[in-house]
């Protein structure tokens, strides 16, 4: 993607399909880390901007990184619950839960990956083992940002009819 936020659609997408069960704080988080890669590489000037985060390989390693923040801040939060940081924070919703996490981490480590290899040429998500990326361009790249766009709508739709059936649910 040109612009990470773009995959943030597939993730409030499956967020609005399985509230209890996924972290879109944790799904987002896991696409920073794995763009902190694409982000060095540009600072430092290198031709390959997707590298090893960007393959099967190197995405679990993302993803346990990601989960390690998580553990780390949650761990922080319950022993410092007043400080400054878990205060900020604590507008972002609900302290993290392990199952939401975990399941908000796998799929936006994959579908990290996934998204990048249909748009970027310099991705090689099968190496060290291939160096091709057979899915490069297998949708249009229209049709791979009306996919992430159409996210967020669906997750919006989805979200307005939860909040409209909670509305009448209590009226009566």
């Amino acid at each position: 993607m040109p612009f990470t936020p773009f995959h943030f659609g597939v993730g409030a997408f499956a967020q609005s399909l399985t509230p209890r069960y996924f972290s879109f704080r944790a799904f987002v988080l896991s696409q920073g880390v794995i763009d902190c890669e694409t982000a060095w590489n540009l600072y430092r000037g290198h031709e390959q901007l997707h590298t090893f985060f960007h393959t099967y390989l190197g995405a679990p390693v993302a993803m346990a990184l990601t989960g390690a923040l998580i553990a780390v801040y949650s761990g922080f939060a319950s022993r410092c619950p007043g400080s400054w940081l878990v205060r900020e924070l604590s507008d972002w919703g609900k302290p993290f839960e392990f199952k939401s996490s975990f399941s908000a981490i796998l799929f936006g480590g994959w579908s990290h990956v996934v998204l990048d290899s249909v748009m970027h040429e310099d991705i090689r998500p099968f190496a060290p083992f291939s160096l091709k990326n057979p899915m490069l361009e297998i949708v249009s790249l229209e049709m791979l940002h009306l996919v992430c766009v159409g996210g967020f709508a669906g997750a919006a739709l989805i979200w307005g009819a939860r909040a409209i059936f909670r509305h009448f649910s209590r009226t009566r």
